[in-house]
């Protein structure tokens, strides 16, 4: 599974991006999270303090909008993700 992220400023215009592979079969809401994570950790290390995070996975935007915790196979990327949006 791989995934790719694109981050743009407002005008659209490319700032930075990544790309990740991971050596597992995973679920498509497993690579969503996955490819969430690699977003948030790519605007941290860039020093980014507002990020806009989109995503073709409804259900995984949901659970970062909800504040309760995730038993879901995905919860353990959620929970990652979460903390390092602190």
């Amino acid at each position: 599974m791989g995934a790719g992220v694109i981050a743009q400023d407002a005008a659209g215009e490319c700032l930075a991006w990544r790309t990740r592979n991971f050596r597992f079969a995973a679920n498509p809401s497993l690579a969503e999270s996955l490819a969430a994570r690699e977003a948030i950790d790519l605007g941290i290390k860039e020093g980014w303090s507002h990020i806009i995070l989109e995503g073709d996975c409804q259900s995984v935007i949901n659970k970062l909008i909800d504040s309760t915790e995730d038993f879901s196979t995905i919860g353990p990327v959620i929970a990652d993700i979460r903390f390092m949006m602190r």
